[in-house]
């Protein structure tokens, strides 16, 4: 399924990160979204996994996030 086409119909953002709790990259979407900064490494968008774990993702750098770990790329 392309991801971009669905969220043209239904007006949807989904992004992943890897969660340690399951040990593998979840689907996430705007539900999900804490945050938007700008950050020291550009664009950061802070999370809220499945797990209840905080995370980050790095798009400008093209970084997974990661719950559960501080902010760094």
């Amino acid at each position: 399924m392309d991801l971009t086409l669905a969220w043209v119909h239904i007006g949807v953002m989904y992004f992943s990160g890897f969660c340690g709790a399951v040990g593998k990259e979840v689907l996430l979407s705007s539900a999900n979204l804490v945050d938007l900064r700008d950050g020291p490494h550009g664009f950061e968008l802070h999370y809220s996994c499945h797990c209840g774990q905080p995370g980050v993702v790095y798009p400008s750098v093209g970084a997974i996030g990661r719950c559960g770990e501080p902010a760094c790329v």
